[in-house]
Protein backbone atom coordinates (compact mmCIF):
# COMPACT_ATOMS: atom_id res chain seq x y z
CA UNK A 1 0.00 0.00 0.00
CA UNK A 2 1.31 3.45 -0.91
CA UNK A 3 1.68 6.10 1.82
CA UNK A 4 -1.24 8.45 2.32
CA UNK A 5 -0.37 11.71 0.59
CA UNK A 6 -2.27 14.97 0.35
CA UNK A 7 -3.03 15.92 -3.26
CA UNK A 8 -0.91 19.06 -2.92
CA UNK A 9 2.14 17.22 -1.48
CA UNK A 10 4.99 18.83 -3.46
CA UNK A 11 7.76 16.25 -3.03
CA UNK A 12 8.04 12.60 -2.00
CA UNK A 13 11.17 11.10 -0.46
CA UNK A 14 11.86 7.41 0.16
CA UNK A 15 14.68 6.28 2.50
CA UNK A 16 15.89 2.69 2.08
CA UNK A 17 18.02 0.27 4.09
CA UNK A 18 17.91 -3.50 4.63
CA UNK A 19 15.52 -4.25 7.51
CA UNK A 20 13.92 -0.79 7.85
CA UNK A 21 14.72 -0.92 11.56
CA UNK A 22 17.59 1.50 12.17
CA UNK A 23 19.19 3.44 9.33
CA UNK A 24 16.25 4.32 7.07
CA UNK A 25 13.67 5.05 9.83
CA UNK A 26 16.23 7.15 11.68
CA UNK A 27 16.89 9.14 8.50
CA UNK A 28 13.16 9.32 7.79
CA UNK A 29 12.30 10.90 11.15
CA UNK A 30 15.29 13.26 11.21
CA UNK A 31 14.66 14.45 7.66
CA UNK A 32 10.94 14.91 8.30
CA UNK A 33 11.69 17.04 11.38
CA UNK A 34 14.19 19.11 9.41
CA UNK A 35 11.85 19.61 6.46
CA UNK A 36 8.88 20.42 8.70
CA UNK A 37 10.94 23.05 10.52
CA UNK A 38 11.58 24.68 7.13
CA UNK A 39 7.86 24.81 6.44
CA UNK A 40 8.04 22.40 3.50
CA UNK A 41 5.21 19.92 3.07
CA UNK A 42 7.20 16.98 1.77
CA UNK A 43 6.03 13.41 2.33
CA UNK A 44 8.87 11.28 3.71
CA UNK A 45 8.74 7.52 4.27
CA UNK A 46 11.17 4.62 4.55
CA UNK A 47 11.32 0.95 3.59
CA UNK A 48 13.67 -2.03 3.69
CA UNK A 49 14.82 -4.35 0.94
CA UNK A 50 14.43 -7.32 3.31
CA UNK A 51 12.09 -5.83 5.90
CA UNK A 52 9.49 -7.72 7.91
CA UNK A 53 6.46 -5.39 7.77
CA UNK A 54 4.86 -4.11 10.94
CA UNK A 55 7.83 -4.00 13.32
CA UNK A 56 8.68 -0.98 15.52
CA UNK A 57 11.86 1.02 15.16
CA UNK A 58 15.05 -0.29 16.79
CA UNK A 59 14.94 0.51 20.52
CA UNK A 60 18.23 2.43 20.57
CA UNK A 61 17.23 4.45 17.49
CA UNK A 62 13.88 5.24 19.12
CA UNK A 63 15.63 6.54 22.23
CA UNK A 64 17.99 8.61 20.06
CA UNK A 65 15.01 10.25 18.35
CA UNK A 66 13.13 10.94 21.59
CA UNK A 67 16.17 12.75 22.98
CA UNK A 68 15.79 15.09 20.02
CA UNK A 69 12.10 15.67 20.60
CA UNK A 70 10.93 13.20 17.94
CA UNK A 71 8.44 10.54 19.03
CA UNK A 72 8.35 7.52 16.68
CA UNK A 73 5.43 5.83 18.47
CA UNK A 74 3.15 4.02 16.04
CA UNK A 75 5.76 3.87 13.30
CA UNK A 76 6.01 0.45 11.60
CA UNK A 77 8.47 -1.07 9.17
CA UNK A 78 7.58 -1.75 5.54
CA UNK A 79 9.14 -3.72 2.69
CA UNK A 80 10.06 -1.95 -0.51
CA UNK A 81 7.78 -2.57 -3.50
CA UNK A 82 8.02 -1.42 -7.13
CA UNK A 83 4.99 0.88 -6.77
CA UNK A 84 6.68 2.60 -3.82
CA UNK A 85 9.80 3.18 -5.93
CA UNK A 86 7.70 4.66 -8.73
CA UNK A 87 5.85 6.83 -6.19
CA UNK A 88 9.01 8.56 -4.92
CA UNK A 89 10.52 11.72 -6.40
CA UNK A 90 13.82 11.13 -4.55
CA UNK A 91 15.22 7.88 -3.16
CA UNK A 92 18.07 7.87 -0.64
CA UNK A 93 19.63 4.54 0.24
CA UNK A 94 22.16 3.36 2.82
CA UNK A 95 24.24 1.04 0.63
CA UNK A 96 25.00 0.41 -3.03
CA UNK A 97 23.20 -2.95 -2.80
CA UNK A 98 20.01 -1.07 -1.91
CA UNK A 99 20.37 1.14 -4.97
CA UNK A 100 20.61 -1.95 -7.15
CA UNK A 101 17.36 -3.27 -5.68
CA UNK A 102 15.64 0.07 -6.32
CA UNK A 103 16.83 0.37 -9.92
CA UNK A 104 15.95 -3.25 -10.63
CA UNK A 105 12.42 -2.56 -9.40
CA UNK A 106 12.16 0.52 -11.64
CA UNK A 107 15.03 1.29 -14.05
CA UNK A 108 13.72 4.84 -14.52
CA UNK A 109 14.58 5.53 -10.86
CA UNK A 110 18.32 5.61 -11.58
CA UNK A 111 18.49 9.42 -11.93
CA UNK A 112 16.64 10.05 -8.68
CA UNK A 113 18.34 7.41 -6.51
CA UNK A 114 21.42 8.20 -4.43
CA UNK A 115 23.30 6.94 -1.43
CA UNK A 116 22.20 9.17 1.45
CA UNK A 117 25.77 10.24 2.27
CA UNK A 118 26.48 10.79 -1.43
CA UNK A 119 23.46 13.06 -1.83
CA UNK A 120 24.43 15.00 1.29
CA UNK A 121 27.99 15.38 -0.01
CA UNK A 122 26.70 16.83 -3.27
CA UNK A 123 24.31 19.10 -1.37
CA UNK A 124 27.29 20.35 0.61
CA UNK A 125 28.71 21.81 -2.62
CA UNK A 126 25.66 23.98 -3.17
CA UNK A 127 25.50 27.62 -2.12
CA UNK A 128 24.22 27.57 1.42
CA UNK A 129 20.58 28.45 1.77
CA UNK A 130 17.78 29.67 -0.42
CA UNK A 131 16.31 26.63 -2.13
CA UNK A 132 13.43 26.41 0.33
CA UNK A 133 12.12 29.65 -1.17
CA UNK A 134 11.76 28.00 -4.57
CA UNK A 135 8.23 27.15 -5.61
CA UNK A 136 9.29 23.53 -6.04
CA UNK A 137 12.07 23.21 -3.45
CA UNK A 138 12.45 19.45 -3.75
CA UNK A 139 12.71 19.47 -7.51
CA UNK A 140 15.12 22.42 -7.32
CA UNK A 141 17.33 20.54 -4.84
CA UNK A 142 17.39 17.40 -6.97
CA UNK A 143 18.18 19.36 -10.14
CA UNK A 144 20.99 21.22 -8.37
CA UNK A 145 22.48 18.01 -7.01
CA UNK A 146 22.43 16.43 -10.47
CA UNK A 147 24.41 19.39 -11.79
CA UNK A 148 26.95 19.05 -8.98
CA UNK A 149 27.28 15.31 -9.64
CA UNK A 150 28.05 15.98 -13.30
CA UNK A 151 30.85 18.36 -12.30
CA UNK A 152 32.63 16.22 -9.70
CA UNK A 153 34.95 13.28 -10.12
CA UNK A 154 33.06 10.10 -9.13
CA UNK A 155 34.03 8.60 -5.79
CA UNK A 156 34.04 4.88 -4.96
CA UNK A 157 30.54 3.97 -3.76
CA UNK A 158 31.79 2.33 -0.56
CA UNK A 159 33.03 5.70 0.72
CA UNK A 160 29.42 6.91 0.88
CA UNK A 161 27.91 3.75 2.36
CA UNK A 162 26.39 3.51 5.83
CA UNK A 163 27.40 0.16 7.38
CA UNK A 164 24.58 -1.72 9.08
CA UNK A 165 24.96 -1.36 12.88
CA UNK A 166 22.63 -4.32 13.57
CA UNK A 167 24.05 -6.58 16.28
CA UNK A 168 27.16 -4.43 16.53
CA UNK A 169 28.50 -2.55 19.51
CA UNK A 170 26.91 0.63 20.80
CA UNK A 171 29.77 2.67 19.33
CA UNK A 172 28.79 1.49 15.84
CA UNK A 173 25.19 2.56 16.40
CA UNK A 174 26.27 5.97 17.66
CA UNK A 175 28.64 6.42 14.72
CA UNK A 176 25.90 5.49 12.24
CA UNK A 177 23.39 7.85 13.87
CA UNK A 178 25.92 10.69 13.88
CA UNK A 179 26.65 10.22 10.17
CA UNK A 180 22.93 10.21 9.36
CA UNK A 181 22.37 13.36 11.42
CA UNK A 182 25.27 15.11 9.69
CA UNK A 183 23.91 14.12 6.27
CA UNK A 184 20.47 15.49 7.12
CA UNK A 185 22.08 18.70 8.39
CA UNK A 186 23.97 19.15 5.11
CA UNK A 187 20.78 18.64 3.10
CA UNK A 188 18.90 21.02 5.39
CA UNK A 189 21.56 23.71 4.99
CA UNK A 190 21.19 23.66 1.21
CA UNK A 191 17.46 24.32 1.61
CA UNK A 192 17.22 26.70 4.56
CA UNK A 193 17.14 30.48 4.11
CA UNK A 194 20.74 31.68 4.11
CA UNK A 195 20.59 33.27 7.53
CA UNK A 196 19.16 30.08 9.06
CA UNK A 197 21.83 27.92 7.46
CA UNK A 198 24.53 30.21 8.85
CA UNK A 199 22.94 30.05 12.29
CA UNK A 200 22.77 26.25 12.19
CA UNK A 201 26.42 26.04 11.15
CA UNK A 202 27.37 28.11 14.20
CA UNK A 203 25.65 25.76 16.67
Amino acid sequence: MLPSVAPQAPFRVLLVCTANQFRSPLAEHLLRKSITDLGLGWTIVSAGTQARPGLPINAWAGTYLRRRGIVPDGWMSRRIQPDLVRWADLILVAEESHRRVVVTADPSAIRRTFLLLQFARYAGHLRRGGLARAEQAGAALLASVLVVRSQLQPAPAHLDELPDPFRRRLAAQRRCAHRILQAITDINDSLAPEEEAASAAGR
